[in-house]
């Protein structure tokens, strides 16, 4: 998924991490992206920021515009769990956000009712953990 960010928003949100990073931010579910990204809407920051893309922290899931169609369909099939997990309109806590590599989102380990989505997904087998080094998880294989 490549998420481009605006230079200004970028320097106002990493403000905000670097003086809060140990609190915990409550948002509202808009959508599910993908097996591991979310769209939210914190009522806590301003517009554009309060709607915001977070990645659960901690795994890998099969991409949507994967390498072969395997990976395509299991990209579905994880999208799907996670919808069944969260709905719009839910209320998710994120606990320790830091900017996402890529930019344009954050890494959170999320929760929903206690629940932590990131090992949630790999308990149902549609993510494996994954922390940003190394090798990532050849989807295609059989």
């Amino acid at each position: 998924m490549k998420i481009h960010s605006n230079p200004i928003l970028l320097v106002a949100f990493l403000s905000l991490l670097a003086t809060s990073t140990a609190q915990a931010f409550t948002v509202e579910v808009r959508r599910v992206h993908d097996g591991d990204t979310i769209q939210v809407l914190s009522d806590t920051l301003p517009m554009p920021l309060a709607n915001m893309a977070v990645r659960l922290r901690g795994i890998d899931t099969p991409e949507l515009a994967g390498k072969c169609p395997a990976e395509k369909a299991k990209a579905k099939l994880a999208t799907a769990y996670l919808k069944g997990l969260v709905k719009q309109g839910d209320v998710l806590t994120l606990n320790n956000p830091k900017w996402d590599k890529y930019g344009g989102r954050i890494d959170a380990d999320v929760t929903w009712r206690d629940v932590d989505l990131a090992q949630a997904m790999i308990a149902a087998g549609y993510a494996v953990p994954y922390f940003g080094k190394g090798a990532k998880n050849d989807w295609c294989a059989p």
